[in-house]
């Protein structure tokens, strides 16, 4: 657990996530199975190893999980000035902060403006890396942005405290 002036940055485990799917009763990816969980990988039906770190959530599912336990994902700028106290690197990580340009920001007028100025509408923004992201990609102030109803590749969750 991190602290940070605005309260408490950690993340939760598997069977946090297992528990909240549970409550709101939508687990259709993973299987209770003799009361192990299971899940479909490339090497077929596995279980799930409980220590990983939640992976493939929506960030409907990530602030859902974050409210059911009474907390909240952080924001952008809380997700950086943390970062430097907790291990981050093996999923994106949800911030509560929209895809937009960070205050002051100039769009250049070359081809360079037009990739780094696509700011979207409805998008969240994911912070950190994942295991599959290239090395020069894999810094803590990389921004990331999915539509927030998809499980995009190795995202996961990291809670802020109220």
């Amino acid at each position: 657990m991190v602290r940070t002036d605005r309260g408490n940055l950690s993340r939760p485990d598997v069977n946090d996530i297992y528990r909240y799917r549970s409550y709101v009763d939508q687990e259709v990816t993973r299987l209770n199975i003799n009361g192990k969980w299971m899940h479909y990988t490339l090497a077929g039906l596995q279980e799930v190893p409980l220590a990983e770190s939640v992976c493939h959530i929506s960030y409907y599912e990530a602030a859902a999980n974050a409210a059911w336990k009474g907390m909240r994902l952080p924001t952008e700028a809380e997700w950086e000035v943390a970062a430097d106290y907790f291990d981050w690197g093996k999923r994106w990580e949800w911030t509560n902060s929209a895809y937009l340009p960070y205050p002051g920001y100039r769009r250049a007028a070359s081809a360079v403006g037009e990739y780094n100025g696509k700011f979207k509408v409805s998008q969240m923004v994911l912070h950190g890396a994942s295991v599959s992201t290239p090395a020069g990609h894999s810094r803590k102030s990389y921004r990331n942005f999915f539509h927030p109803q998809h499980q995009w590749q190795f995202s996961g969750i990291r809670l802020a405290e109220q």
